[in-house]
């Protein structure tokens, strides 16, 4: 089975992305870790374990909003980062098993228990607060053909993620979640936020998580439901710009 880690970050998270590459050559060096580069300094990528295979993120592929500089992209390179690679792996690199980790996440141990999950079940996920109707754009629901049932469906984080791409449903639903990607209206409508206004305000914002509330719609259509434990990372532990998270 060939591994792969895909990560991605612009120079405002450099440090925590060549932390976490490290972490990956020392404890999982089964792994092939590709990088994608949303922003990066010539001195950051210096600083970059020379096995890791850094790729350019084609801005100009994309639409406006994936713009790194302008709402964090509204995190929308990042199913397209994992796509890429798993669309790569049909043709160049055989990779059976590919994991995303963002490059705040602090691991330890290997990833021994999450590749089994994801082994096991196709994708591995872990839970995050909330459920879909209280942290998803009510719009992106409807146009995604959420019913009403389905919307107290724990949200996941994605943050961290492990696909078994020899699972029949895993590569669609990657394909579909990038394709997503590229529909602002779907995956960012103007009026959403991670920080919406307070209510009563004359202007109010619907409350939302981009990349994770897409995923977990697409959960619930594709049935996966199974829940992994953090068994051996950590995320939020940026060094750039949350040092007092490091325990």
């Amino acid at each position: 089975m060939r591994k792969a880690i895909v990560t991605a970050a612009d120079t405002s998270h450099a440090l925590s992305l060549q932390r976490l590459v490290n972490l990956c050559k020392e404890q999982m060096p089964e792994f092939k870790v590709y990088v994608f580069d949303l922003g990066l300094t010539e001195a950051d990528l210096v600083g970059i374990d020379k096995k890791a295979i850094i790729i350019k993120y084609d801005y100009a592929k994309y639409p406006a909003f994936h713009n790194i500089n302008i709402n964090a992209g509204e995190y929308a390179w990042k199913p397209i980062c994992i796509h890429e690679i798993a669309k790569r792996s049909e043709n160049l690199t055989n990779i059976d098993l590919l994991f995303w980790i963002d490059a705040g996440c602090l691991i330890k141990n290997g990833l021994k228990e999450e590749i089994e999950i994801a082994k096991k079940w196709g994708i591995y996920t872990s839970l995050t607060k909330g459920t879909l109707g209280e942290y998803t754009d009510p719009r992106t629901l409807n146009l995604m053909g959420v019913p009403d049932g389905l919307r107290t469906f724990r949200m996941r984080a994605a943050s961290f993620l492990g696909f078994d791409l020899i699972h029949p449903l895993v590569e669609d639903f990657i394909f579909e979640w990038a394709w997503l990607a590229t529909h602002k209206n779907i995956f960012a409508p103007d009026g959403s936020s991670k920080h919406p206004k307070i209510k009563g305000d004359t202007n109010p914002q619907y409350n939302h998580r981009q990349d994770q509330s897409v995923f977990t719609a697409l959960l619930t259509r594709y049935g996966f439901d199974v829940v992994g434990k953090r068994w051996n990372f950590k995320i939020q532990q940026d060094i750039d710009n949350r040092p007092k998270n490091i325990k």
